[in-house]
C-alpha cells in the first residue's frame, strides 16, 4: 500500500493473494501424473475433493527499501480450498542493489501443473534479477541512463520469461505434454510497477478517491499502540487492471490460436458458461483454458505461446494504495476487480502496531486474507 507521513514517508504495500479453488470446469481436466516426460495424453482421473481448509502464509513478510522515504511491505498466502493439491506458487525476491521488489504468481494447470508452476518460480525468482542487473550493466556501458526504466525492465521480463519458457520444456523431470502454468510478475521500483504476463493470473492497482484524505497518515504512538485513522468509505475505492486475461474469450488471442490450427470448443457445447478451451484437432486434448503459458508443449503447434505481453504503471502517491497479484481463482470469486480492491480497503482499519513496520506489515497481511476468504466465498455454490 502506499502512505504518505507528515515526513514525506511513503510506503507500499504489495499484496498476493492466490486461491486454487475455482470450479473444475475452468480448469483442464486432470490425468494422472507420471514421473518421466510423457508421449502423448493419459487417462483422466477425478480430482480428489478434501475439507475446505484456512489461508496459509506463503511466505514470511517482506519489507524492502525502494528509495530513502519510500519503503515497500509484501505479504502473500495461499488457499487451496476444497482441492486436494496446491498448483498456484509465490514469487517474492527483493533486489536490494537496483531498489526494486518482484512479485509473482503462477498457476499450474494440468497433471503435473504443480512441478511446473515450482520450477518455473524458482527459476523467475533467481532470473528476473539476473536480466535487471544484466540489462542496467549493458546500458550503463552504452552511456544510457542505467535506472530501472520502462524499456530496461520490459528488455529485462522479456528475457527472463524466455529462459524460463525454454528451460520448462527442456526439463526431463517434467512433464510438459499437457501440463504447464500462467505466470503474472511485477517488479516494482519507486516511481512504478513494471507488470510480465502469460495466462489468466492478473495483476491490479488498488486506488483510493482522488479526493480522499491520505490513508496512512499515522498519528503518534499513544499507550504503546500506534492506530490508524478512520479510512474513507471502501465503495469508493476502485481497481485499476494492468493485465489482459489470455483465453479464447480475447479476439486476437482467438484468433491466432485459430489461425495456427487449434479447435476451440467447450467440454460441454451446451453450457455458454464454461470456459473456452483450446484442442488438437478431434482429439479430447489438451483441453488448455489459456492462450499463453510456460509448458504446454502440445500447444505450442496451436499457438499457445510463452511471450509475455508487458505492461507498466506510473505510481500516484496521492492515490495508489496497493498491488494486488492474484490466480484466476481469485478473479473468479471477485469477478469485478473493484471487490477485491475494497477488501483490500478494508483490511487498513484494523492493522495495529507498534511502529509503522509493523503496523503496515500486519495491514499487507490482513488484506492478503481478507481477498482470499471473501474470493471463496463468492466460489462456493448458491444456495437456495
Amino acid at each position: 500500500m502506499v502512505q504518505r507521513h507528515s515526513n514525506a514517508h511513503l510506503h507500499h504495500h504489495h499484496v498476493q493473494a492466490h486461491a486454487d479453488t475455482v470450479p473444475e470446469h475452468a480448469k483442464p481436466p486432470g490425468t494422472t501424473p507420471s514421473t518421466r516426460p510423457s508421449k502423448g495424453p493419459r487417462k483422466r482421473r477425478a480430482s480428489r475433493v478434501t475439507p475446505p481448509r484456512r489461508p496459509y502464509r506463503a511466505h514470511a513478510p517482506l519489507t524492502v527499501a525502494l528509495a530513502p522515504d519510500l519503503t515497500a511491505y509484501v505479504a502473500s498466502y495461499h488457499d487451496p480450498g476444497r482441492r486436494a493439491e496446491q498448483q498456484d506458487e509465490t514469487l517474492v525476491a527483493a533486489v536490494d542493489d537496483l531498489h526494486a521488489v518482484v512479485i509473482g504468481v503462477l498457476d499450474g494447470h494440468g497433471p503435473d501443473g504443480g512441478r511446473v508452476a515450482r520450477f518455473a518460480r524458482d527459476l523467475l525468482a533467481e532470473i528476473v534479477p539476473q536480466c535487471l542487473r544484466e540489462v542496467v550493466a549493458t546500458s550503463a556501458i552504452r552511456d544510457v541512463d542505467a535506472a530501472l526504466d520502462e524499456l530496461i525492465v520490459q528488455v529485462a521480463l522479456q528475457t527472463a520469461f524466455a529462459r524460463v519458457a525454454r528451460a520448462v520444456l527442456e526439463n526431463d523431470e517434467l512433464d510438459c505434454y499437457i501440463s504447464g502454468t500462467t505466470a503474472v510478475v511485477a517488479v516494482l521500483t519507486a516511481d512504478a510497477c513494471y507488470v510480465a504476463n502469460v495466462g489468466d493470473s492478473r495483476a491490479a492497482i488498488a486506488q483510493k478517491p482522488a479526493s480522499a484524505p491520505p490513508v496512512t497518515e499515522l498519528p503518534p504512538v499513544q499507550n504503546g499502540e500506534t492506530k490508524l485513522p478512520e479510512k474513507e468509505a471502501v465503495e469508493k475505492w476502485i481497481g485499476v487492471r494492468l493485465t489482459r486475461d489470455h483465453t479464447c474469450d480475447d479476439p486476437d488471442e482467438l484468433e491466432r490460436v485459430q489461425a495456427a490450427g487449434a479447435r476451440v470448443d467447450r467440454l460441454a457445447p451446451n453450457e455458454d458458461d464454461s470456459p473456452l478451451r483450446i484442442f488438437k484437432g478431434t482429439l479430447p486434448y489438451p483441453g488448455i483454458v489459456v492462450t499463453r503459458s510456460l509448458g504446454d508443449s502440445v500447444a505450442k503447434k496451436l499457438g499457445v505461446v510463452a511471450d509475455p505481453e508487458f505492461t507498466h504503471h506510473r505510481i500516484d502517491p496521492s492515490r495508489d494504495v496497493a498491488v494486488l497479484v492474484a490466480s484466476d481463482g481469485v478473479w473468479d470469486g471477485l469477478p469485478h476487480d473493484h471487490e477485491a480492491v475494497r477488501h483490500v480497503a478494508a483490511a487498513v482499519r484494523p492493522a495495529r502496531g507498534t511502529t509503522d513496520r509493523d503496523v503496515w506489515t500486519a495491514a499487507a497481511e490482513s488484506a492478503s486474507r481478507k481477498v482470499l476468504r471473501a474470493a471463496l466465498r463468492g466460489l462456493e455454490p448458491a444456495r437456495d
